[in-house]
């Protein structure tokens, strides 16, 4: 049974996905200029559907389906899912990759790891630590990451002032931080994702890897 303290944190957190997703709602329909009784909202859900049904009903959607990430990730990135070539849809999220082939609407192979945004945060705080000496937080990884972040070696180098704290003496210290050793630091973790897909295609038929 729920403490008092418990039931009261929970009424809150349904009351911000409650405004958020009404929030969200409503930016949607003025930028379509349709009603927002008239929504089909296609909700992505692996933990939890059903409370994610139940906000998104109360936020005013008429009719809610369940899909998978990949699906959404290409019905957001303007593909048509219904044509019967394959396509293959890399969604790197904050905590997992999702890895598909879509074709003809549905998903033909699929993967799923626990490697993603977060852990070229913290790859990135790993490299700054053990090559600089460096401590910097998980804002200034993500920072880096966005700004000069890099899987592969590209034909001009970025450079980023990375400020921190010098973990030798304790005070605050800058370093000037290339794109190539960015490359460095997630490569390891890059490498991950790339032999999910690598998997992925292993296992797609013929027929679909044909139109990829």
């Amino acid at each position: 049974m729920e403490s008092p303290m418990e039931e009261m944190k929970q009424s809150e957190r349904l009351g911000e996905n409650y405004r958020r997703v009404k929030e969200n709602i409503r930016k949607a329909c003025e930028t379509a200029g349709r009603n927002e009784q008239d929504v089909t909202l296609l909700a992505v859900s692996k933990t939890k559907p059903v409370d994610m049904l139940l906000d998104v009903y109360q936020a005013g959607a008429r009719e809610v389906s369940i899909i998978e990430e990949p699906i959404a990730a290409a019905i957001g990135a303007g593909i048509d899912i219904s044509k019967p070539c394959g396509n293959m849809i890399v969604d790197i999220g904050g905590g997992t990759a999702d890895i598909a082939v879509i074709s003809l609407g549905g998903t033909v192979v699929s993967a799923s790891i626990k490697i993603a945004g977060d852990d070229f945060d913290e790859a990135l705080v790993r490299h700054m630590r053990k090559k600089h000496n460096l401590l910097i937080g998980e804002r200034t990884a993500e920072d880096l990451k966005i700004k000069i972040g890099s899987c592969y070696k590209r034909a001009e180098v970025d450079y980023m002032d990375v400020r921190g704290r010098n973990l030798v003496t304790g005070l605050p210290k800058t370093v000037k931080v290339s794109s190539e050793e960015t490359e460095e630091a997630l490569r390891e973790t890059t490498a991950q994702i790339v032999e999910t897909i690598h998997s992925v295609l292993e296992k797609t038929p013929p027929a679909g890897i044909s139109g990829i």
